[in-house]
């Protein structure tokens, strides 16, 4: 549903609604890739160490997911990548509107914010092509029963390669995202406090910007409440692996799992509690609202009334710099004539 609101004409021609989405995009293919691994990963938890990963070779749909297990996985890691830095960089531009709200207004145009999108998508992909290109299932067969199929998600590179990759992946996709968030929460909660009616947030609020504000400030709190859990999980695993914990974070990573899937599905619901005019245009697409909503008019209407104004005020200095050059030459012509009388 964010997907259809965000190409409405009201919002599509704001870089911020170019970047969200985007992350609507990355959210919804990381839900569809990941939902098969979760579901998987739910049902097999009660079972043996053995069994899981143990399959008969005609339940077509176990196959099907340890074929595609590598593909999805490399997938899954991407969209999630790409959504958790598009969210950095909302948050970003949030932080600059509240902060620096003259210079900020304008510093992100779409072209710009296409490059960002290009170079993120890029960036994650690149990184996580060692899941595409290392990594392999591998099936054996049973000795005594040709039937039953063995699976094994195994890595090809060396020890040292995939200790490295994992590191990087916690820094850049959990800790160092989290990180940068808490920083701009407070330095926009600061700034806010400091201002005080000052900022972008209070001067513009009938405009469209105050819509994009509650959408980008709702973003960045859907994503810092449902990825706390995620990360603060994945030191918690960190730690135990280092000091050898015979703790059990099969659950945990379960529920943070749902949560990162909560993280994806959920912000339609935040936008439309945060935003009124967010909210009627939802309204409005689904049918509810038969009104139809003519906020982009009235802001385009306004938008024209100043340059009317404006132009108004040219006229009129231009009009008084006219009348100044004919009351100076008017001057000079009746000076000449009274030199001629003398």
């Amino acid at each position: 549903m964010n997907i259809i609101l965000y190409q409405h004409p009201y919002l599509n021609s704001s870089s911020t609604i170019r970047l969200l989405l985007f992350r609507a995009v990355a959210n919804l293919l990381f839900t569809i890739t990941f939902i098969p691994a979760y579901l998987y990963s739910i049902e097999s938890s009660n079972r043996p160490p053995n069994i899981p990963y143990t399959v008969h070779i005609n339940d077509t749909v176990e196959i099907i997911y340890w074929k595609t297990l590598n593909v999805l996985n490399f997938a899954t890691n991407v969209f999630n990548t790409i959504s958790v830095w598009l969210t950095l960089c909302v948050t970003f531009q949030l932080t600059g509107l509240v902060v620096w709200p003259m210079y900020a207004k304008n510093s992100l145009p779409l072209t710009v914010s296409t490059w960002v999108i290009a170079v993120v998508i890029s960036l994650a992909t690149l990184f996580h092509g060692i899941l595409l290109l290392q990594r392999d299932v591998v099936s054996h067969y049973c000795p005594d029963d040709v039937e039953i199929v063995s699976h094994r998600y195994l890595s090809k590179s060396p020890p040292k390669v995939e200790e490295f990759y994992y590191q990087m992946q916690a820094v850049l996709v959990n800790i160092l995202p989290l990180l940068l968030l808490i920083i701009c929460c407070v330095t926009i909660g600061v700034s806010s406090c400091k201002k005080s009616g000052t900022s972008l947030v209070k001067v513009r609020k009938s405009s469209r910007t105050q819509c994009l504000l509650n959408l980008a400030g709702a973003t960045t709190i859907c994503h810092f409440t449902f990825e706390v859990p995620s990360t603060a999980v994945q030191i918690a695993v960190t730690f135990g692996a280092l000091f050898e914990s015979t703790f059990n974070f099969t659950s945990l990573i379960a529920i943070t799992n749902f949560l990162i899937m909560c993280n994806a599905a959920f912000p339609f619901l935040i936008y439309i509690g945060c935003s009124k005019r967010y909210r009627n245009l939802a309204l409005f697409i689904c049918g509810i609202r038969k009104k139809r909503c003519r906020y982009g008019v009235e802001d385009s209407t306004a938008q024209r009334g100043d340059e009317r104004v404006q132009g108004k005020k040219k006229l009129l200095t231009a009009t008084d710099d006219e009348e100044r050059e004919l009351c100076s030459s008017t001057r000079l012509k009746r000076i000449g004539r009274r030199i001629e009388n003398l």
